[in-house]
């Protein structure tokens, strides 16, 4: 069983302000002739966060001693979720195997796109209820945003979903026909390795969506075009080989935290 970077008590993984810095490197192979050969080294590629908490309660402290204690800091790896990515990968193509549909769903290009994203997609359900969605492989319990772009040229509805192993949380919007973000937040409280995130339309319904994109925060951020590569991260480790924490008073207390992990090709 993969081992999870644990949230904080609202179900969030980390606290603002965040620094995150990416690192390359490149081969020179020189010559005694003056010449060299330059070649980038894509093991090399890495990506760090650097995260500090502020008045943390006890359990929540806790929580980062035992699991930074199980890890055995920087040795052993565990899944993190980057707190200022988009975790849904090909957020504008909808096309991809990564997007699952059930059946009677029909998927053209839109006529338009709203100004934030290049590329939408009109959904039809023809004949029964139909879903879009992606499976996030994650720890169900964080707290979820799913936002997205929609509108209804011809007026109609959309339900927005989020599903894990102990059910669904869901909403739905009433859509016009100017481009609107809608969105909505679940928290499953309940531990499980999956997350589904996407849309659902009534029967005989039609819908033009853009720019999905879910979070691991209260609220959605500005929207993150995303390709092949989402913000779950499956090979991180700890860059550090203590936790330090210092404690302000009763249930009060702070630490910093160094995250790195390779950055996919």
């Amino acid at each position: 069983m993969a081992q999870y970077f644990p949230h904080l008590n609202e179900g969030i993984g980390a606290q603002f302000p965040i620094r995150r810095t990416t690192r390359y490197r490149t081969v020179v192979n020189a010559s005694d002739l003056h010449t060299s050969l330059r070649a980038t080294d894509p093991g090399a590629r890495r990506i760090a966060w650097w995260l500090r908490y502020q008045g943390l309660a006890d359990n929540e402290m806790a929580s980062l001693q035992s699991f930074f204690r199980a890890v055995r800091g920087p040795l052993d790896s565990f899944v993190f979720l980057d707190p200022e990515a988009n975790l849904l990968a090909y957020s504008e193509d909808l096309e991809v195997p990564a997007w699952e549909k059930t059946a009677g769903l029909a998927l053209a290009a839109a006529p338009s796109a709203p100004a934030e994203a290049q590329q939408a997609f009109r959904l039809t359900a023809s004949g029964q209820s139909s879903e879009i969605y992606q499976t996030v492989h994650a720890d169900a319990s964080h707290r979820w945003v799913l936002s997205v772009y929609a509108c209804a040229p011809g007026g109609g509805a959309i339900t927005l979903l989020l599903r894990s192993a102990s059910g669904e949380e869901s909403i739905t919007y009433a859509l016009g026909s100017e481009w609107k973000r809608i969105h909505f937040g679940g928290h499953f409280w309940s531990a499980g390795e999956t997350v589904e995130a996407g849309v659902r339309l009534d029967a005989g319904a039609s819908a033009d969506i853009a720019g999905f994109q879910l979070e691991v925060q209260c609220s959605p951020s500005r929207y993150k075009r995303s390709s092949a590569n989402s913000g779950v991260y499956a090979e991180a480790r700890f860059a550090q080989d203590t936790l330090r924490v210092t404690t302000l008073g009763p249930n009060c207390h702070q630490t910093a935290l160094i995250v790195t992990a390779p950055l996919p090709n």
